[in-house]
């Protein structure tokens, strides 16, 4: 339920000129102003050829200083959707001049100083695009068990990326099309795996991956989280230990989540 905590980013980046750069990026901007009510954000490359956007939904520093897309200094932007739930335990050790007390210049921080493989330490849902200005390489990455969505198409000249294909297709760089071969899927197991989806070209990142694409179009997709191959089988165990050691792990995950400057709500369901 914890995707009910919605913002939405999109962007799209290109090896040849894009007309109409920012009304594309306000289209797609528009078509997730569902999923992020309190603010509405653009980036625009000088040429035109990189934009990248955020519809917020603001959590955590209601302040208009924590909009997004997010500048840290003038080489460094990103569009985040999502939370950190222990960025006040990551932002004690970043050498970092902070000027929010948002998650999302923790993020930004954590990897500008110590590389991608820095989310590793974060304990959070997030899905977001890591911009630097200066080499024109991006960064895209999805948390651990892919609670964030993030979808994206790409082809010898653009890559475009929305939290939903509907941000990509209002982009009108990108047509849709049908993508018959996953029908089976589909009808066998009423969802479709990634990274695959309903539309030929467009995939979801997968859960636990970040992709890089430099300038040039070139991408990179790599794992740096996976579901532990081995288990615990001992049949001998302390029933009350294990108890106590869960009882301990769900209360320190509820008050994680019950970080926030808005008032916090709970579904719960049953059956």
């Amino acid at each position: 339920m914890e995707e009910l905590k919605v913002c939405g980013i999109n962007g799209f980046i290109s090896k040849i000129d894009i007309k109409d750069a920012k009304l594309r990026i306000s289209n797609m901007n528009t078509s997730l102003a569902h999923r992020g009510p309190d603010a509405d954000g653009e980036y625009i490359s000088a040429d035109g050829r990189i934009a990248m956007g955020q519809r917020r939904l603001a959590i955590v520093d209601l302040d208009a200083r924590s909009n997004q897309p997010f500048y840290l200094d003038g080489n460094t932007v990103i569009a985040f959707n999502g939370e950190i739930y222990n960025y006040l335990e990551l932002r004690k050790n970043l050498k970092h001049t902070f000027k929010t007390q948002s998650d999302t210049e923790v993020l930004v921080a954590g990897i500008k100083y110590n590389g991608i493989e820095w989310i590793k330490k974060c304990n959070g849902m997030f899905a977001f695009c890591f911009l630097d200005k200066k080499s024109n390489q991006a960064v895209l990455a999805r948390d651990r068990l892919g609670i964030k969505p993030l979808y994206y198409y790409c082809d010898k000249n653009i890559f475009v990326f929305s939290s939903e294909i509907k941000g990509i297709l209002n982009s009108g760089l990108v047509k849709a099309s049908f993508n018959d071969d996953v029908i089976d899927e589909y009808l066998g197991n009423r969802y479709i795996r990634e990274p695959y989806t309903f539309f030929k070209g467009i995939y979801q990142l997968p859960a636990g991956h970040y992709l890089t694409i430099s300038a040039d179009m070139e991408i990179k997709i790599e794992s740096y989280w996976e579901l532990p191959s081995e288990f615990n089988f001992d049949k001998e165990y302390n029933e009350d230990e294990i108890y106590s050691l869960f009882k301990e792990e769900v209360n320190n995950s509820i008050k994680r989540r019950m970080l926030a400057d808005v008032t916090v709500g709970a579904y719960l369901s049953g059956g």
